[in-house]
Formats: structure tokens, C-alpha cells, sequence
């Protein structure tokens, strides 16, 4: 579950994807998936391993988790979700107007 930068041409789908592995290996407490929401949740930052795997998670947290570390590569802002659907959004539209050959 590598931290991973929103690439040039974002898919809002591989995004998700990512949300629902992430929910999954929390759930599956994996170490890895602690460390992330330790980097990613400034509340969970100091928790123990046993703290945050104890800490509800949905896939809405999951999702913003995602959306800060593609868009910041740090904890979540307050404008992280608004910035990563316009930033996906604009994308696809673009996608849409110039279609390849």
C-alpha cells in the first residue's frame, strides 16, 4: 500500500479503489494501513497501533485519507475533497473534448 501522488491523469475509479483497500487493510489490521492514518490523521497521529485499529473507519475516511495523501502527500485540509474533484473533474473533461485517435 505504497503512498502514491495523484497522477497526470487521474482516475477518479483507481481512487476509489485505493479508498476500499485502504478500508480493507484497516480492517485486516495491517500495519501498514496504521501508519498511513497516523501519517494522514493529524487526531490519530500519536495513537498506538491497538488505538487506531480500535478507532471506527468508513469508507468515507478512507476516501479522504486517499484524497489528501494523492493531492498533498500530507494530512488532510479542509479543501482536500473539493480540490481533488475538481482537479479529477477537470480531467475528464478535458478527456471528453480531445479524444485520441
Amino acid at each position: 500500500m505504497p503512498l502514491s501522488a495523484l497522477p497526470s491523469n487521474p482516475s477518479l475509479e483507481q481512487l476509489k479503489k485505493q479508498a476500499k483497500d485502504l478500508l480493507k487493510a484497516h480492517k485486516a489490521a495491517d500495519p501498514r494501513a496504521v501508519l498511513r492514518l497516523q501519517q494522514s490523521l493529524p487526531e490519530l497521529s500519536e495513537g498506538s497501533q491497538g488505538e487506531i485499529l480500535q478507532t471506527p473507519f468508513s469508507l468515507k475516511n478512507a476516501q479522504l485519507v486517499i484524497a489528501s495523501m494523492a493531492l498533498t502527500g500530507g494530512p488532510i485540509s479542509s479543501a482536500t475533497s473539493r480540490r481533488l474533484q475538481a482537479t479529477v473533474g477537470a480531467s475528464s473533461r478535458a478527456k471528453m473534448r480531445c479524444p485520441s485517435s
